[in-house]
C-alpha cells in the first residue's frame, strides 16, 4: 500500500510515493513474486485499509502497510507485512535513517521483506535488490520528485518533472536511474503534448535512454524507455521488439512495459499476442483504467468491434469520467458506422479533457463521414491554427484532410508528419479511422517508404 505520510509535511508526501515506487520496482523482478503496479496501488492512497480487504480485491496473499515521519534530520519508517488471510503480522520493523539515506532505507526495506517471504535469491538478484543508483541524497531527492510529478501526467508537471531530473542528472552524472526517467518524461511529453520541437525532444528522449544503459545495462527502465521510443518515434520494429524482450527480461513484473509491449504487438497485427500480454499487465495492475482501455483498443484494431464496446462500456462503469475511454468508444463507434453514438461519446470526451485536439480532430472525421463536409473544413481550418500555436500534431492535419479529400493538403502534411516521426501514425496500419491514408496510392506509397505494410 501506499506508504502514509504522518508528518503533516507537504514536502514529505513526495517522498512517501517515491519511495512505494520504488519499493515495487526493486521487489517486482523477483522470481515467483507477484507485486501489484503502482497505478492500482495508489487507488487506496489516503484510505484506510484493512489488509483483509485488499487480499480480497487484488488476490494477493500479503500486503505491506508502513508509515513515515520526518523527526528533525532523521526519516523514521514503520512497516509490516500482513497476512491477508487473517490479518497476521508475518513481519515488522521501525527504520531510523537520515533523510539523505533514502536509498539504503528503501534497500533495507526490500531486503527485510524478501527474508520475511524466504524468497531465494540469486547473487545477482541480491545484488540488484540492494544496488544504490546514487550516492548522492540531492540527486535521488531530486528524481524521486521527478517521479512524482510524471506520475500526475499533466502538461505543467511533466514540464517541471523534466526539469527535476535534469538537475537530478547533473548532480550526479552517472545516476542511470535518472536518465531513464528523463527519457520515460521526455517521450511522454512527445506524445502527449505533442510540441512543435518534438524532433528536438525525441532526440533528448533517445540520448538519456543511451545514457541509462551505458551507464547500466542492467535497468529495465532504460530499455522500457528505449523500446517505447523506437516503436512510437523510429520505427524500428525489430529493435522495438529487442528492447521490449531485454526489458521484461530483466523485470517481467513490470506492468507499463507489458501494457506497451501489448500496443506494440498490436500495430504491427498481432492481436492474440497484443491481448495475452495485455491481459498480462492486467493481472499485475487489475485496477487501472489505461490497461482495461488498452483491451479495448486492441480488440477495436483487431476489428472485434462488439467486444470493444463491451470493454469500454465496463471501463465506464468503474470510473464514468474517464474521458480516453469515451475517445476510444467514439472511434469505435465510427467505425459500425454510429455517429449519432460517436457524436454523444466525444461531446463528453470534450466535456472531460476541454481542448484536446483528437477529441475536435475525431468530430471533423464524424463530420465529413456524415456527409457535412463545412463543418470538417472549418474544423481543419482551427487544427491548422491549433498547430501553428503547438497544440495539434501534424498528423491531426494530414488525417482529417484525407478524410475530406482533400489531397492537395494531406500530403505535404503526411509527408511532414512522417518527416518528424509524428507518435500517433504508429497505428495507422491497424486504426480503420485511418484507412484514407492506406487507400490513397501516393499516401501509401510514402507510409510504406517509413516500414508501414499500409494495406488498404
Amino acid at each position: 500500500m501506499p506508504l502514509v505520510n504522518e508528518s503533516g509535511d507537504r514536502e514529505l508526501d513526495y517522498l512517501c510515493d517515491g519511495l512505494t515506487e520504488s519499493l515495487i520496482n526493486s521487489l517486482s523482478p523477483l522470481p515467483r513474486l507477484r507485486v501489484m503496479a503502482r497505478s492500482t496501488v495508489f487507488r487506496y492512497k489516503s484510505r484506510d485499509v484493512d489488509a483483509r480487504d485488499v487480499g480480497r480485491e487484488l488476490q494477493v496473499k500479503a500486503v505491506l502497510l508502513a508509515r513515515v515521519i520526518r523527526r528533525g534530520e532523521l526519516i523514521g519508517v514503520s512497516a509490516e507485512l500482513v497476512d491477508s488471510a487473517d490479518g497476521s503480522q508475518l513481519w515488522g520493523t521501525s527504520l531510523n535513517r537520515a533523510a539523505g539515506d533514502l536509498p539504503a532505507l528503501q534497500a533495507e526495506i526490500a531486503r527485510e521483506i524478501t527474508q520475511a517471504l524466504r524468497v531465494r535469491l540469486t547473487r545477482d538478484q541480491k545484488r540488484r535488490l540492494t544496488k544504490r543508483h546514487t550516492a548522492s541524497p540531492t540527486a535521488y531527492q531530486l528524481y524521486l520528485r521527478g517521479q512524482y510529478l510524471a506520475n500526475a501526467r499533466t502538461g505543467p508537471a511533466l514540464q517541471e518533472a523534466q526539469q527535476l531530473f535534469e538537475s537530478a542528472v547533473r548532480e550526479d552524472p552517472d545516476f542511470a536511474l535518472a536518465y531513464a526517467g528523463l527519457a520515460g518524461c521526455r517521450s511522454l511529453i512527445a506524445v502527449n503534448l505533442r510540441p512543435s520541437t518534438v524532433g528536438v525532444t525525441i532526440r533528448q528522449a533517445r540520448e538519456a535512454a543511451h545514457r541509462a544503459l551505458e551507464l547500466d545495462e542492467s535497468l529495465a527502465e532504460g530499455h522500457a524507455s528505449l523500446a517505447f521510443i523506437t516503436f512510437r518515434f523510429d520505427w524500428d520494429w525489430p529493435r522495438a521488439e529487442a528492447e521490449f524482450t531485454r526489458a521484461l527480461e530483466l523485470n517481467p513484473g513490470h506492468a507499463p512495459t507489458r501494457q506497451w509491449h501489448a500496443m506494440f504487438l498490436a500495430s504491427r497485427s498481432r492481436f492474440d499476442a497484443a491481448l495475452a500480454e495485455m491481459q498480462a499487465a492486467l493481472d499485475l495492475d487489475p485496477l487501472s483504467l489505461v490497461i482495461q482501455t488498452g483491451v479495448g483498443r486492441i480488440l477495436h484494431f483487431a476489428r472485434r468491434f462488439e467486444e470493444a464496446l463491451a470493454q469500454y462500456e465496463h471501463v465506464l462503469r468503474i470510473n464514468p469520467a474517464f474521458a480516453q475511454a469515451y475517445i476510444d468508444l467514439s472511434l469505435t463507434r465510427l467505425a459500425l458506422v454510429d455517429y449519432a453514438g460517436a457524436r454523444t461519446a466525444l461531446d463528453r470526451a470534450g466535456e472531460l479533457s476541454p481542448g484536446v485536439s483528437t477529441v475536435l480532430l475525431l468530430q471533423g472525421i464524424c463530420a465529413v463521414r456524415e456527409g457535412r463536409p463545412d463543418i470538417g473544413r472549418h474544423i481543419l481550418d482551427e487544427l491548422e491554427s491549433r498547430h501553428a500555436a503547438g497544440t495539434a500534431g501534424v498528423d491531426d492535419l494530414a488525417l482529417l484532410a484525407a478524410t475530406l479529400g482533400d489531397w492537395e493538403r494531406a500530403l505535404p502534411w503526411l509527408t511532414e508528419a512522417c518527416s518528424r516521426r509524428a507518435p500517433f501514425l504508429g497505428y495507422v496500419d491497424v486504426e480503420p479511422a485511418m484507412a484514407p491514408l492506406r487507400q490513397h496510392p501516393e499516401a501509401r506509397a510514402l507510409l510504406q517508404q517509413h516500414g508501414f505494410d499500409a494495406i488498404p
